[in-house]
Formats: C-alpha cells, structure tokens, sequence
C-alpha cells in the first residue's frame, strides 16, 4: 500500500456561450512510498509520475499514470 497526494490549479479561458466554460487544469503530484519497496521517502511529478519499486525483484512499476485535463463544462440553468 502506499499513498498519493495531488494538488491542481485551474484557470479559465472564458465562456464559450450562455452554458460553457473553457478551462485546464495544472497538477503536481507527490507518492509516499513504503519503505519495503522503495528508498525514496517522497517521488513527486507533474501532470504524471512514473515508479518502480527497487527494492523488488525485477523492479516492478507500482505507479505509472500521466493526467492532462483540459476540456468543457456544461452548466444547466
């Protein structure tokens, strides 16, 4: 087991119309590795983090993930 934290910003590129919104979004990302698999007390990333674990045989990947959000949303009135 092992943990992950995330922190984002998103910011507005303005409406696209009475309902729409146009955004992204920018996120860091940090894992807090158990000590059984890895020597790194924290790994962080941007947008994505790619880790193996080390300490295991054939050093396995425990998290691989890459995040873009960008995109529309529809607000209903």
């Amino acid at each position: 087991m092992f943990y992950s934290e995330r922190l984002g910003l998103a910011a507005t590129g303005g409406w696209a119309g009475d309902a729409v919104w146009l955004y992204g979004e920018f996120d860091g990302l940090l894992v807090l590795p158990p000590d059984d698999i890895s020597d790194d007390a924290v790994q962080a990333g941007i947008y994505g983090l790619f880790a193996d674990a080390e300490k295991l045989p054939g050093k396995p990947d425990y998290y691989s993930g890459f995040t873009i959000k960008t995109g529309w949303r529809y607000y209903f009135r």
